[in-house]
């Protein structure tokens, strides 16, 4: 819970900088999806083969949550946003090769 909240306020705070719009203009799902993506990439460059087998675990856990949100929510969003620009930008920022590639 606590890795959430902060990749979460970490999305929030990037999206700004960017100069689309500030968090609190953003539609709720894209920014549980930027969160999610967020996650995800992280999730995988934290993965190492000499883990404990534990943590390996969690690791993967939490891949799955992560990474399976923000691929299933990728389509949906890109569809919902596809005549708003500057949604589609946010999403597309986010839309990161660990979310993309995940199966």
């Amino acid at each position: 819970m606590r890795f959430y909240i902060h990749v979460l306020s970490v999305a929030l705070c990037a999206i700004p900088l960017q100069g689309l719009c500030s968090p609190k203009q953003l539609p709720r799902d894209i920014r549980v999806f930027a969160a999610n993506a967020q996650a995800c990439e992280h999730l995988g460059g934290e993965y190492d083969g000499e883990l404990p087998v534990e943590r390996k675990r969690e690791i993967e856990r939490n891949v799955r949550k992560y990474c399976g949100a923000a691929s299933r929510q990728l389509p949906i969003l890109r569809t919902k946003y596809k005549r708003d620009p500057a949604m589609l930008e946010i999403i597309r920022q986010h839309a990161n090769e660990a979310v993309t590639d995940y199966l």
